[in-house]
């Protein structure tokens, strides 16, 4: 059994340093293949670094060798270039020489003319100045021949010559003056006359004639007095709030809003109105009616400022100016509105001084503030013209401005153009078929004037009035 177990033994030993042989034998051998593998691909490599290296290097002197001839050629072509340089240098300073030389001969012989002719003119002055001599010399002789035998003061001579000469130059002149105004005057009216024509083809302003109502009619006797009670007594409450005059009609069943002021003849008139559309109307509600009315008027005097603004296209208007404009809505001249007949001028008064190359906005403005004086011309003294300027004037408008609105009724002498252009376009608005056509109470107003002063007059027993006031024909007394 030992033997058995030594005998195992044995031949494992063996059996394990065999397999260690064999593995070592093996892996010598795969040393030596990679060895064999690694020398062989080094070789390798190092032979195609020689063949890239032959190549780069065989690369490299054939673009030397091209680098070489492009040179010598580039080097060719700036030696020709500039041989031809130097050539056409050397043309340039030949012809420059030549061009100087011809221009200093040319100098030196004008120069030569001139003296010449310096030299034949100081002969010819020095000849004019010898036949001057001789010709005062013989003038002298000849005077003082004549003064001997015709007896001559040559003094008195010739003060009458100036004389005769000063009274025949200053009646040329004159026929000449007299000429030249009547040209002007002629040629100035026809350009006029074209410029109005073309201002007036060309504004179109749509117009539809505004009537200030002042009288409020009412359907019948018995609604009057529902309204106003029998004494009328509301009507006194309405004047004292309207800060108005109101005269009831019983014949005509009506009530006429009389007042200085534009806008509180308007509230009355608006209140009536209102008042008028109701079955009762008790006196407690008359003061809020009158407030409620007045806040909407003042509204829309507003709105109607700025609305005149926006249309004419002016900007910078102080808000009271602005007030004052809108209040003119309310505001009548004979028969014509004034807030439209500004807003007419200031159209006007631009266009014209389109024509004549002046500045639009001045004249646009200068024409809507020309009669802003009429909105408080029934608190004021003086004429609207002055108020308006005044006014306009403290709120920092243009003095070109305040003045042509000063002077639009000749108030003060109109100077500068735009003077004139305010006057003209004012003219034209007012001139307008249906702008100045009398009222009822303006023309009863004026023929009760006329029979007043005809009757003022001792002996005049009774005067009528003929032709809508252009005649009047009186009564006297024989005796």
């Amino acid at each position: 059994m030992n033997l058995i177990v030594t005998g195992l033994g044995t031949g494992m030993s063996l059996g394990i340093l065999v397999s260690l042989f064999i593995n070592s034998v093996s892996k010598r051998q795969k040393i030596n293949r990679a060895k064999r593998t690694a020398e062989s691909i080094i070789h390798n490599s190092r032979t195609n670094k020689d063949i890239k290296h032959a190549n780069t290097m065989d690369k490299t002197l054939s673009y030397k060798e091209k680098l070489m001839i492009k040179q010598n050629q580039n080097q060719e072509e700036i030696t020709r270039l500039q041989r031809k340089n130097q050539s056409e240098t050397d043309q340039f300073l030949h012809q420059k020489k030549h061009l100087l030389q011809k221009y200093q001969k040319e100098k030196n012989k004008k120069k030569q003319d001139v003296l010449d002719l310096l030299q034949i003119i100081d002969g010819k002055i020095k000849e004019l100045n010898s036949l001057k001599k001789q010709l005062k010399e013989k003038t002298k002789w000849m005077t003082e021949v004549l003064q001997k035998k015709f007896q001559i003061n040559m003094q008195e001579l010739k003060l009458n010559y100036q004389e005769k000469y000063r009274i025949d130059s200053k009646d040329h002149i004159l026929q000449e003056i007299k000429s030249k105004e009547a040209y002007f005057t002629h040629h100035l009216n026809r350009e006029a006359h074209f410029i109005l024509e073309r201002v007036l083809n060309r504004f179109c302003h749509p117009y539809s004639a505004e009537r200030g109502i002042k009288t409020i009619f009412f359907s019948n006797p018995k609604t009057l007095k529902n309204l106003f009670g029998a004494g009328k007594h509301k009507i006194k409450l309405l004047e004292k709030e309207c800060e108005v005059e109101m005269k009831a009609n019983d014949i005509e069943q009506s009530i006429t809003v009389q007042g200085l002021d534009p806008v509180q003849r308007e509230l009355g008139r608006a209140t009536l109105q209102i008042i008028a559309q109701k079955k009762h109307c008790h006196t407690s509600e008359i003061k809020a009616l009158v407030q409620r009315v007045k806040r909407k008027i003042l509204r829309q005097i507003k709105q109607d400022g700025h609305k005149i603004c926006y249309i004419l296209r002016l900007a910078n208007i102080q808000p009271e100016v602005k007030n004052l404009m809108g209040a003119l809505r309310y505001r009548y001249s004979f028969a014509q509105n004034q807030y439209f007949h500004c807003l007419e001028v200031g159209w006007l008064c631009g266009l014209l001084s389109s024509e004549l190359a002046l500045q639009t906005s001045v004249g646009r403005r200068a024409g809507m503030l020309h009669d802003i004086g009429k909105a408080i011309d029934h608190a004021m003294e003086g004429g609207h013209a002055m108020i308006g300027a005044d006014i306009i004037q403290k709120h920092q408008e243009a003095e070109n401005i305040v003045y042509a609105v000063r002077a639009h009724h000749h108030d003060v002498t109109p100077k500068a153009t735009l003077d004139f252009l305010v006057i003209a376009a004012d003219a034209l608005s007012g001139a307008r078929p249906g702008a100045r056509r009398s009222t009822v109470d303006f023309y009863n107003q004026k023929v009760l004037t006329l029979e007043k002063i005809g009757r003022s007059f001792h002996g005049v027993q009774d005067t009528y009035i003929m032709s809508a006031g252009r005649e009047m024909r009186v009564i006297v007394d024989s005796k």
